[in-house]
Order: structure tokens, then sequence, then C-alpha cells
């Protein structure tokens, strides 16, 4: 309770830090990760393959293409698969 009082933390906080505390020390190598800054990066980042079949959909559609399209690819079953989405791509995310 120090430590969250310390950090101006509440109880949820408090619970959270045991329950990791009794992980670790149950097994060692079980250490919390952080996911500070995981959630702004960008699949393109990770997923190279990903990026050529993106490229590869859009040069073949050539010379008029918009936004649209990349959600439209992007929401087809084999793509959702590749890129672990469970939900259709924005349109303004496209548009980004």
């Amino acid at each position: 309770m120090k430590a969250a009082d310390d950090l101006e933390k509440g109880m949820a906080f408090t619970r959270k830090l045991r329950e990791w505390s009794r992980a670790f020390l149950a097994d060692r190598k079980d250490i919390p990760i952080n996911p500070y800054g995981k959630w702004n990066e960008s699949i393109l980042d990770r997923d190279a393959t990903l990026v050529q079949d993106i490229h590869l959909h859009l040069q073949g559609i050539r010379p008029f293409m918009k936004a649209l399209d990349l959600v439209d690819f992007m929401d087809t079953p084999d793509m959702r698969a590749q890129s672990g989405r469970t939900k259709r791509l924005s349109l303004s995310a496209a548009q980004r």
C-alpha cells in the first residue's frame, strides 16, 4: 500500500502490485512487461509482408486509388487473419 501511495495510485493498483509480486515470487521468469509506447506502434512497422501485400494491391488498382480501397482490402478474411485485426479499419486511419 505504501508503494501505491507513493505513486499516488489507488487500491486497484495495490491489488495489481500484489498480483505481480506473487506471480514473480512463484516464477522468477514471470516479469511484468511495460507496454509503454506499444499502443502507438503501427502494424506496418512490425510486419513487412503485410506492407508488401498492401503495396501490391494498391499498385494493381492504379492510377485511381482511394483510402476506401485500402479499407476494403484490409477487411478481407485473409488480411484480417494476417494483420490480427478483428475490427474493420477505419476510413480516417486509412487516410492517414
